[in-house]
């Protein structure tokens, strides 16, 4: 399965954020288990850079990219990605996300906010991390 993670999913992992830990360990873990690929966006790799310095070291943070760069692939990107995502209107990282995982040809995505996703087309199943899991962890 391709699992496409939000980049708050990251960050309540890379930050250990109360209420948010486990669930997001245990996706991350499922994304790890064979026969599964966990997916970015490529501007997740920034976003989480400038928010986990805010809090951690730089030798935390680059240590933890480092460490995800080893397992994730990144979806596609593209000035056209840039352009439908400024068409859709509302959230424009969001619909990043959202159009990376469509055009990664991910199964779903993971995020912590489905109703920033609120009128994506159903190619794409759109999940919160508990309900993920209460559906796909064995």
């Amino acid at each position: 399965m391709k699992i496409f993670l939000d980049t708050n999913v990251l960050l309540d992992h890379a930050l250990r954020r109360d209420g948010f830990f486990e669930d997001a360990k245990s996706v991350i873990k499922l994304c790890l288990a064979t026969g599964n690929d966990g997916y970015i966006a490529f501007h997740s790799i920034t976003n989480m850079y400038y928010i986990m310095n805010r809090s951690m070291k730089s030798s935390e943070v680059e240590s933890y990219i480092t460490a995800l760069c080893g397992w994730v692939h990144l979806g596609p990107a593209s000035l056209d990605s840039v352009r439908e995502g400024i068409i859709l209107a509302g959230d424009l990282e969001d619909h990043l996300q959202w159009i990376s995982a469509r055009d990664a040809c991910c199964d779903v995505l993971v995020t912590r906010d489905p109703r920033g996703f609120v009128g994506a087309d159903e190619s794409l199943e759109i999940l919160a991390p508990g309900d993920f899991l209460s559906r796909f962890q064995p």
